[in-house]
């Protein structure tokens, strides 16, 4: 994922890190189906799954780099709470 955003950041129109990128939005929307309605961690890849399609549509902008790595950030935090692995 960060060299597909480091792509895009250089190359906007960058064709195998936008597939790169929509791959791992879907992978998202996967666990986000398996995750239910409610809460922080579904509120965390929403939010991570918003911000890797507006990175695939361009352009990326400091606020849309600044949602992936927060997001990126909230979803492993609230994973590791939600599986029951150490912080």
């Amino acid at each position: 994922m960060p060299r597909a955003v480091g792509l895009l950041t250089a190359r906007p129109r960058h064709v195998e890190a936008k597939l790169h990128v929509a791959a791992a939005a879907e992978e998202l929307r996967a666990v986000r189906a398996e995750v239910g309605a409610d809460g922080d961690l579904a509120d965390a890849l929403d939010g991570l799954v918003a911000a890797l399609s507006s990175a695939r549509t361009g352009p990326l902008t400091t606020s849309v780099l600044t949602s992936i790595s927060s997001g990126l950030d909230d979803v492993g935090r609230l994973i590791q709470t939600s599986c029951d692995f150490p912080a």
